[in-house]
């Protein structure tokens, strides 16, 4: 496969997956405050997608309405970091970020059959 052949399907992948996490159909903060966010959902990842490691990883990513993910300056996990990291460890446990945390640093190269079953396996669903 060549290299663009790759990031093509890389792209495809990352498509298909953000889908998938869209697809928990609410807004994760919004839900903790005790209000459901059903619109404008978008899939962010904890730890960035060049972490091949945990780049399609369920537990790296959060399904966000866009306020929550990119345009609140109160709350967001782009314009408020820090805020948005204390919030996740809170909402799902140290233990899910120590774990989530010893993923990232491994490191992964995605042999070319992964890659395709990954897709296929996306596509399924």
């Amino acid at each position: 496969m060549t290299k663009s052949n790759i990031k093509i399907l890389e792209d495809e992948i990352d498509s298909l997956f953000k889908t998938r996490i869209r697809e928990l159909g609410y807004c994760e903060y919004c839900n903790y405050m005790h209000k459901k966010a059903t619109t404008g959902l978008e899939a962010h990842h904890f730890f960035s997608c060049s972490r091949m490691s945990i780049r399609w990883d369920p537990d790296n990513m959060f399904c966000l309405c866009a306020k929550h993910h990119r345009l609140d300056s109160e709350f967001s996990a782009h314009l408020t970091p820090v805020r948005f990291i204390d919030w996740a460890k809170e909402y799902r446990g140290i233990d899910w970020y120590n774990r989530l945390w010893n993923k990232s640093i491994a490191i992964k190269q995605w042999p070319d059959k992964e890659l395709v079953s990954l897709y296929e396996k996306l596509k399924e669903k």
